[in-house]
């Protein structure tokens, strides 16, 4: 379970995380000489929507899932990375390049409550509606490294490959996750390809990856920034959901399509909630630079 290993994982770390004192998104269409070609260490910001998720207990964090700044209060995931992490045990870091460093752009956001689409299952995988939202309890700070991405504005997109995924996942099954945020280009597939992989159907997924090239234990969460046809321009398209294993063969990734979901993340961002009180009330975190 995921908050077994969170658990572990907070167990096992000795020295606390200081927590220290918000890119855009290229028009460059695939093929062009701006677009990210192939893949490796991202660059301080490359992907500045990007966040880690860190579970905490207000003293240190351990990274569990990647997602999507999409203002300044409210973070984009994957539905089954709130599964087992109640608002008062997340921090979102935003900024972030590489984790183990503190490079001083980095801004660690308390979350104050988080909210799974409705029809979220986590009793099957792939996972159906694997959407949900943070809200941040302080509004992060626009700037080189902190932007909110552009998410698809059309009822019905068409997207071209490949796309680029990018996150602080494992590089190999059964390791830990990268310190630092890395990227890979990863080619769109038909959807028959998932369909064939893993005996679903589901009209609100893309089908992406190659054999040895995918997301990882650790990408969860984070976004694919595909080129839209419609807009001319890329935007993150897609979360990171579900695959089985780390790029295996025959085994493509699966990504929930984000425009089905926009009515749903619009309303849901207009609604007011109670915040949860949180644990960390005496931590105190410095205002970024």
């Amino acid at each position: 379970m995921l908050i077994v290993a969170v658990a572990a994982a907070l167990a096992a770390v000795t020295e606390a995380i200081r927590l220290p004192p918000v890119g855009s998104l290229s028009r460059s269409p695939p093929g062009s000489s701006s677009y990210e070609a192939g893949g490796g260490v991202a660059t301080e910001g490359q992907f500045p929507w990007q966040v880690s998720i860190q579970a905490t207990n207000c003293e240190m964090g351990v990274h569990v899932c990647g997602g999507t700044l999409i203002s300044t209060e409210w973070v984009l995931t994957a539905g089954h990375c709130l599964d087992h992490e109640n608002a008062t045990w997340i921090w979102v870091v935003t900024g972030k390049l590489d984790l183990d460093v503190d490079e001083g752009t980095e801004q660690y956001l308390l979350a104050d409550y988080t909210i799974q689409h409705p029809n979220y299952k986590f009793s099957t995988t792939p996972y159906p509606n694997d959407v949900g939202l943070i809200h941040l309890s302080t509004p992060a700070r626009i700037n080189t490294f902190t932007q909110p991405a552009k998410l698809p504005l059309l009822a019905n997109e068409n997207f071209e490959g490949p796309g680029v995924e990018y996150g602080w996942g494992a590089r190999e099954e059964g390791v830990s996750g990268s310190q630092v945020m890395r990227y890979a280009e990863v080619p769109l597939r038909d959807a028959l390809d998932c369909t064939a992989a893993y005996g679903f159907s589901d009209p609100n997924i893309i089908c992406g990856g190659a054999d040895e090239v995918g997301f990882c234990t650790g990408d969860n969460g984070g976004g694919l920034k595909l080129w839209s046809i419609q807009e001319r321009q890329f935007v993150v398209g897609a979360i990171l959901s579900w695959r089985s294993g780390c790029a295996v063969k025959g085994k493509p990734g699966v990504y929930t399509e984000i425009t089905p979901y926009m009515n749903w993340i619009r309303e849901t961002m207009a609604k007011r909630y109670t915040p949860l009180k949180h644990d960390c009330v005496n931590i105190v975190i410095p205002d970024p630079e």
